[in-house]
């Protein structure tokens, strides 16, 4: 296990407006450069910087049902349907040929000749926003730094004064305040 910390310059993302709804391809291709999308269920959480950055849109997302392939799984090795199975299913690879689900140590394998059988599509209220790289750290903090951590795992801060004290006290290089811009930076751990 170890410790990435990312300080992030957010904007709003070019060609794409509040309302607009998203086909999934352009939802790909977005993806996989440097926009973030967030659930609506996560709004709340999000710092100023990032709802201030932030375009709401509509996008039409692939959601795997998990019952269906449980149930494929249970067909497989002759077990009984149990909603630990299904609520432990993960997706745990995946190629242009197939794809492999896990739980409780049963897998299974699904030919892409066949995924479409195990997903459905939804229309999803997300929030989008280009995040750019500016800073990174490997690793590197001393145990202050730990108990002044500026946000949970995965999270986003705003706070300046928080990441100031990680660099100050805790290790964190001082990239991340000369590279500090309000309402456009965010600080991110990933542990």
């Amino acid at each position: 296990m170890g410790l990435d910390m990312y300080l992030f310059r957010c904007k709003k993302p070019e060609g794409i407006e509040n309302g607009d709804l998203l086909s999934e391809e352009k939802y790909e291709k977005m993806q996989a450069g440097r926009t973030s999308f967030f659930e609506e269920k996560d709004y709340t959480r999000l710092c100023n910087t990032i709802r201030k950055n932030a375009v709401e849109v509509t996008s039409l997302c692939v959601f795997y049902d998990l019952t269906m392939i449980t149930m494929k799984l249970c067909d497989k090795y002759k077990i009984d349907y149990d909603q630990e199975l299904e609520d432990e299913l993960t997706l745990i690879a995946q190629s242009d040929s197939e794809r492999v689900f896990k739980t409780k140590g049963y897998e299974i394998t699904i030919p892409e000749e066949e995924i479409s059988q195990y997903y459905y599509r939804k229309k999803e209220l997300m929030y989008a926003v280009d995040m750019e790289e500016v800073a990174y750290q490997r690793k590197g903090l001393n145990d202050r730094g730990w108990e002044l951590m500026a946000c949970a795992n995965c999270d986003y801060t705003d706070d300046f004064d928080a990441v100031k004290a990680m660099v100050d006290e805790g290790g964190l290089s001082s990239e991340f305040v000369n590279a500090w811009i309000d309402d456009e930076t965010v600080f991110c751990p990933w542990w």
